[in-house]
């Protein structure tokens, strides 16, 4: 929980890495697993989507891929009020990430990703992907996906079933905009404002202004990033307080009820 102006607003993080190898900039922060939870419960989050750390990001066996979806799956077991899990594939290892697609949705987990094609060695455009998407939209699944706003053009035209999330707002205001303007377009992309351009003035009140307040996500992209920084700007927005509830936690859980998660 954080206070605002007085009351309390429920979080949820929609976007979080874990373990089992931390994404760490500085070694001395987030080492273990309770370094994890105990920075996490520092900032006020209530609940966070957990994605694969480094390993399972970067998935150069199919060994690291299925590990990295243990981890997270026994991660959120052992801590279920606190975290949802997610699944993560990689379009090098087809027949396991299809594995992992079905038997993710069969227990309830609704949201894939974070995607990294930069980090996993893979692009959007090539037909092992489009085969896995297919899948995610055949299952009704989110997939959040870290692209560029030109691929993530490509994505939403090319899977029109698929929900998808963006991270990062972007670094400047014609990228910022553009990405906003992708979101007016697309009724089917939401907006996570993790990361690059996540304290940008005007930001928030420029995507509720244009996009309206059911379509934009908290997410803190941690352990690379400080989720304070994102509730810091999240609180100062000059928006209304319900649009403050609606980013900080209830679009997120909206999104996923609506996709049969169980959470």
């Amino acid at each position: 929980m954080i206070k605002i102006g007085g009351t309390e607003f429920k979080v949820v993080d929609c976007h979080v890495h874990g373990g089992p190898v931390y994404v760490e900039w500085w070694n001395r922060v987030v080492k273990t697993d309770n370094d994890f939870l105990t920075y996490l419960d520092k900032c006020g989050v209530d609940v966070s989507i957990l994605g694969s750390g480094m390993s399972g990001l970067k998935a150069e066996t199919k060994e690291d891929l299925l590990s990295a979806n243990e981890f997270v799956f026994e991660f959120c077991r052992k801590h279920p009020k606190k975290f949802i899990p997610s699944v993560n594939i990689n379009p090098h290892y087809q027949f396991e990430s299809k594995t992992l697609l079905k038997t993710a949705k069969a227990a309830g987990v609704a949201w894939v990703g974070e995607l990294c094609g930069y980090i996993g060695n893979f692009h959007y455009d090539v037909d092992d992907f489009k085969f896995l998407m297919d899948l995610v939209a055949d299952l009704d699944m989110i997939a959040q996906i870290h692209a560029e706003t030109k691929d993530m053009e490509f994505l939403l035209e090319r899977y029109p079933k698929v929900t998808f999330v963006l991270p990062h707002p972007g670094s400047g205001k014609k990228e910022i905009d553009g990405r906003i303007a992708l979101a007016v377009k697309y009724k089917n992309l939401y907006l996570d404002l993790c990361g690059s351009g996540a304290d940008r003035i005007g930001n928030i009140e420029e995507m509720v202004e244009k996009l309206g307040d059911e379509r934009v996500l908290y997410g803190s992209d941690f352990t690379v990033n400080d989720p304070g920084v994102v509730l810091a700007r999240i609180k100062n927005a000059l928006i209304p307080d319900a649009s403050k509830r609606k980013i900080l936690a209830d679009n997120t859980i909206n999104l996923l009820k609506s996709k049969g998660a169980k959470i």
